[in-house]
């Protein structure tokens, strides 16, 4: 198997990059000053008449000169029904109204040098309840994709009390003003998907969405995208590389989730910043745990965040407590081996790159309300179509007491979602992701490190090979077939002709045998080391267990849809893969090395049922579960969670998924 590595990349001199002035300009962190402008217009997204309550409305502050790149913003709420600000660091601030009535508001704009400029804006909302609109008013950054969806509303029959999701019929879009947008998406009409324009300032693009309820009543609303000017990106730039690698059109802006970090300036600069050239120094930013000597604490975690949307941050700081507060520790630990944790509307999926030394998430594992979801681009995971040609499918599932562990919302069902709900979810992508981090700088090499810059730090571990590499070396898979699979469904690799006619029984045999506890473990060796990590981690501390089947591909005819030809609940307690996770716990987490022998026994699924009747082995099958219908989903309802690929994007040499 090829060894990943990212120095055919990395041509330019690895100096560590500069702190001060000449660092990344993103959102008034770093940079030259630019004087405040003499004033700054804030505008209302639409007349008072036309706004009332369940209205999707939006305030932009516009400043007189210069563009909002050069300054910070912050606002506040005076007077009026309590909103939620999507984000309140943005020149946009957008929210729903709860009611007609007076609303006051108050931005705060501050350049580098920390002048402050404040305007104010009242208005009243006297308009009829909206029968349309549209999430979300927001600011994105030039290049980046943007989604915009027509929200449903819950409709209540007024003589069977039945409540339903509805939509408004005949949906239309249309940009109203500002630059031409491209590569546009509408295959669901009440989601447009496209990708902003280059612009030379700060542009504001509006769009309408048109349609009709109760029959023929024309409804209408119109959304704001504001397209701000950034930096442009040196084509040798190391964060460039990342962008083409990952099909990554651009970079949200960011800021540290705490303003009063001591690392606050580094981290904009360093982790996610498109201007990047070079690694920055580890004395700039330094690994969590070499700061804390290999165990940090929770606010020394949470210096490290940086977040697109102040609640991304809060939301993660909120699970963290939680799990100190029910005694597990593994994650602040596993912590110390990053530099930051970056969370961004833009990225999906999560990730983790060696050269930044952060882990790079989804916040749709975050989210807690609607307005929060409203936040996160839709724009899919772009290998949703790999392995499209081959006659099986390999899916997986976390569950707990024969039940899904976790709930799939869909988009269109406006609900809240519980911390409960999302800990499943989060969970795994965090074990994962910190699997990843921990292979690279486990935290027996953490207080120690004192090479210029952590590409280096790694370089000196790769000659002599990391975690990962020696689970290879000791213990490897055996399946090559598994291996040339993998690539067509992970990497978009075009499938032989022999791989286009394997049966699921044939992949059953060239699996089962095997010791990889997943699929995606023939991905890289990266990969075979954070699934083995993430699956017993599950189960240890949740007691939430990992399925994995061999079955047919989806069809429209329940006989043929998914069925299975093998599949196990809990394989990571196969003994076979005892010496493999022995090896990987004790490098990764030692504490926990004696939970290989806690692990249970795995559950065989029943060939020849479907994936959907196979959620219950404790008793025969009950027949397919199917879909909930669109229009017809109790407010609480949701499907059950499965997925027939990763969660976690894997592409680049060193960068890992």
């Amino acid at each position: 198997m090829t060894r990943w590595t990212l120095a055919p990349l990395l041509t330019l001199a690895l100096t560590a990059c500069g702190g001060g002035d000449d660092g990344g300009d993103n959102g008034g962190g770093t940079g030259p000053v630019v004087p405040l402008p003499d004033g700054v217009t804030i505008i209302l997204s639409d007349s008072e008449e036309r706004i009332g309550a369940g209205s999707a409305v939006a305030l932009y502050a516009e400043p007189d000169t210069g563009n909002s790149r050069d300054y910070r913003y912050q606002w506040r709420q005076l007077s009026g029904s309590e909103v939620d600000i999507t984000n309140p660091r943005s020149p946009i601030a957008a929210f729903d109204l709860p009611e007609t009535g007076s609303y006051q508001f108050e931005v705060t704009l501050t350049d580098r040098s920390g002048e402050t400029l404040v305007e104010s804006i009242s208005f009243s909302a006297s308009g009829a309840s909206a029968d349309l609109s549209v999430s979300r008013d927001h600011m994105v950054t030039e290049g980046n994709r943007v989604s915009l969806r027509v929200q449903s509303r819950l409709f209540t029959n007024p003589d069977t009390d039945e409540r339903n999701w509805v939509l408004p019929a005949n949906i239309r879009w249309e940009q109203v003003s500002g630059a031409a947008v491209s590569n546009i998406v509408n295959e669901e009409p009440e989601l447009l998907l496209f990708s902003t324009p280059a612009v030379s300032a700060d542009t504001l693009l509006t769009f309408k969405a048109t349609g009709t309820v109760e029959g023929d009543i024309q409804v209408e609303d119109t959304v704001w995208v504001l397209v701000t000017a950034e930096a442009t990106v040196p084509d040798e730039s190391l964060m460039g590389l990342v962008a083409d690698g990952l099909n990554k059109p651009g970079f949200a802006r960011v800021q540290s989730y705490r303003s009063d970090s001591p690392w606050a300036s580094a981290l904009e600069r360093c982790v996610y910043n498109p201007i990047i050239t070079d690694p920055c120094a580890l004395s700039d930013l330094p690994l969590t745990g070499t700061e804390a000597g290999g165990d940090p604490s929770l606010d020394q975690v949470l210096d490290r965040v940086v977040v697109s949307h102040p609640w991304m941050g809060e939301q993660f700081e909120a699970f963290l407590r939680q799990q100190e507060q029910n005694g597990n520790t593994d994650f602040r630990r596993l912590l110390g081996a990053v530099t930051a944790v970056v969370i961004s509307y833009d990225v999906r999926p999560s990730f983790y790159w060696v050269v930044t030394g952060a882990i790079y998430l989804d916040p749709e594992d975050l989210w807690m309300t609607p307005w929060q979801r409203d936040s996160i681009n839709e724009a899919p995971d772009y290998r949703s179509g790999f392995g499209s040609e081959l006659q099986f499918i390999i899916p997986w599932r976390y569950t707990f007491e024969n039940e899904y562990a976790s709930l799939f919302y869909p988009q269109w069902a406006r609900v809240e979602r519980p911390m409960s709900g999302l800990e499943p979810d989060l969970a795994s992508l965090l074990y994962h992701e910190l699997a990843h981090a921990n292979d690279f700088f486990p935290r027996s090499t953490q207080p120690g490190l004192s090479a210029p810059t952590l590409w280096d730090a790694y370089l000196e571990r790769d000659a002599q090979g990391i975690v990962s590499d020696s689970l290879t070396s000791s213990y490897p898979l055996a399946s090559q077939e598994m291996y040339s699979l993998a690539g067509v469904n992970f990497q978009g690799d075009s499938p032989t002709l022999a791989e286009r006619n394997y049966t699921p029984a044939d992949v059953t045999g060239f699996f089962e045998p095997d010791r990889a506890s997943d699929f995606y473990a023939y991905s890289t060796e990266r990969e075979d080391l954070a699934m083995l990590f993430e699956e017993a981690m599950m189960q240890h501390r949740f007691g939430i267990l990992r399925d994995v089947a061999v079955t047919s591909t989806r069809s429209a005819i329940p006989e043929l849809d998914l069925i299975v030809d093998w599949g196990q609940r809990g394989r990571i307690g196969e003994t076979k893969l005892d010496d493999r996770l022995t090896l990987v716990l004790n490098a990764l987490l030692p504490e926990e090395v004696g939970l290989v022998d806690t692990l249970d026994t795995p559950i065989p699924m029943r060939p020849g049922e479907n994936w959907f009747d196979n959620i219950d082995l404790s008793a025969p099958a009950a027949g397919i579960q199917l879909a909930p219908q669109r229009q017809s989903l109790a407010p609480a309802a949701a499907e059950g969670r499965w997925s027939s690929g990763p969660r976690h994007r894997h592409h680049l040499p060193g960068l890992t998924h």
